[in-house]
């Protein structure tokens, strides 16, 4: 543990270590180590994105250094976050660069790449569901989702970090955890909530049906029966409002992870709950006022994304209140 665990405070988040050192976490050259900071994966994440972007512009040959088939969202995202702190409510908001999301398979990188990361953990003692458990733990901080350090040790840390490349997930867009779970679900004989993932171009197709031609981006899908994210994953090629209530918990976070790497404007909309019950509503996974701390983007004002991510809170939940006709106390609060 890090001395900032040891004394139990809350570690740094990776924007916080940016714009005090001016540097990525990921270049940090003494501990603690990269992976001991709030937000660290999303940090190298985003600046993948927009590295593999430069690539794309670049004349230099691809088989190299190939550049990525999926887009820098990341920077689309800062740029609307912008427009609504600029412009507010009369913002209009442009439609995210598309996404040809595809199915995953046991022999893509992707895949094997989070399997030896599980293989690791289990091997060390956690059992197959401990380790996927600890490992969407481990990527959800990494990921700025959530404040709980990783009860992880600090090698089994340093094996993750080491190990894992998010890379693989740009160069093949798809749902890899929804792949897995449903491979154990299915191999255990125990899946009580019936899970089994709509195939990925199945959803890309449903999208396409329902979708008007003329709808705006600030149209809103909702799936009841989440899962993993898949169908919000396909709408997210033409709106920033997505919602999704799954009843297991832990499918909910792999679709939260989903939303986080692929459409980060969507993990507001992950919910966990029955979406059948009149007596226990379901509960937001992750707060948008929570995923803000990890937001870092050099070159920009970083407390204008922060207000402008508020600005888009507000209008989410004012659009949920209003698809459920809920006014005046009822209505959900605004953090």
């Amino acid at each position: 543990m890090t001395e900032e665990q040891d004394t139990g405070a809350a570690p740094l988040t990776a924007s916080e270590y940016a714009l005090k050192t001016g540097m990525l976490v990921i270049h940090h050259p003494a501990p603690p180590r990269p992976w001991s900071y709030r937000g660290w994966l999303m940090q190298t994440w985003s600046h993948l994105q927009q590295m593999h972007a430069k690539l794309k512009k670049m004349d230099i040959p691809t088989s190299e250094y190939p550049p990525m088939p999926f887009p820098d969202r990341f920077s689309y995202w800062v740029a609307q976050l912008e427009k609504l702190k600029v412009e507010g409510r009369a913002a209009v908001i442009d439609l995210p660069p598309h996404v040809d999301f595809k199915d995953s398979t046991t022999s893509c990188d992707a895949y094997k790449n989070i399997m030896e990361c599980l293989d690791h953990l289990s091997y060390n003692g956690h059992g197959s569901w401990g380790s996927m458990r600890h490992f969407l733990d481990w990527l959800c901080f990494g990921l700025g989702l959530t404040s709980m350090y990783p009860d992880l040790t600090e090698k089994e840390q340093e094996y993750l970090y080491r190990t894992f490349n998010l890379e693989h997930w740009g160069y093949r867009p798809a749902d890899h955890l929804g792949l897995i779970f449903s491979e154990w679900l299915s191999n255990g004989k125990h899946n009580p909530t019936a899970f089994f993932p709509t195939p990925m171009h199945l959803c890309m197709v449903m999208h396409k049906i329902v979708r008007a031609a003329s709808a705006p981006p600030t149209q809103s899908y909702m799936d009841p029966c989440l899962g993993t994210g898949r169908t919000l994953l396909a709408s997210s090629n033409d709106t920033v409002y997505l919602y999704g209530v799954e009843l297991e918990k832990d499918i909910a976070r792999c679709a939260a992870i989903n939303m986080a790497v692929y459409a980060p404007w969507g993990v507001g909309g992950v919910y966990c709950g029955d979406s059948l019950s009149n007596t226990a509503p379901p509960y937001r996974m992750f707060h948008w006022a929570h995923y803000s701390d990890f937001l870092y983007a050099p070159g920009h004002d970083q407390m204008n994304l922060w207000e402008a991510m508020k600005v888009q809170y507000e209008l989410q939940l004012e659009r949920e209140n209003a698809d459920q006709g809920v006014v005046g106390e009822d209505a959900a609060p605004v953090a």
